[in-house]
C-alpha cells in the first residue's frame, strides 16, 4: 500500500498514529473507490493523510476529513 512505502521514509510516527493513518487512507481509498495500490491516486490519497498527522492530527476521523478536504472534494473546511 502506498502509505506504507511513503511511512517508510518518516518514521516520526508512534504505531498509534501509523494505525490512526492507516485506517483514514482505508476509509478515503474506499470512498473514492480507489483499491488499495500503488499508483498516483492512492499516494496523492496517502499524502494527504501523512500531511494531517504532521499537521497534529490523531484521529482517523479527522485526518479523513483533512485528506477529503485537501484533494479538493468537500468545499467546507473540514470539522475540528
Amino acid at each position: 500500500m502506498a502509505i506504507y512505502r511513503l511511512l517508510r521514509e518518516d518514521i516520526s510516527f508512534d504505531p498509534e498514529t501509523i494505525e490512526a493513518m492507516h485506517s483514514a487512507y482505508e476509509q478515503v481509498c474506499a470512498e473514492l473507490g480507489l483499491t488499495l495500490k500503488n499508483d498516483r491516486a492512492t499516494e496523492l490519497v496517502a499524502l494527504k493523510i501523512i500531511d494531517a498527522a504532521k499537521a497534529g492530527e490523531r484521529s482517523p476521523t479527522a485526518m479523513r476529513l483533512s485528506a477529503i478536504f485537501a484533494l479538493g472534494l468537500m468545499r467546507d473546511d473540514p470539522p475540528r
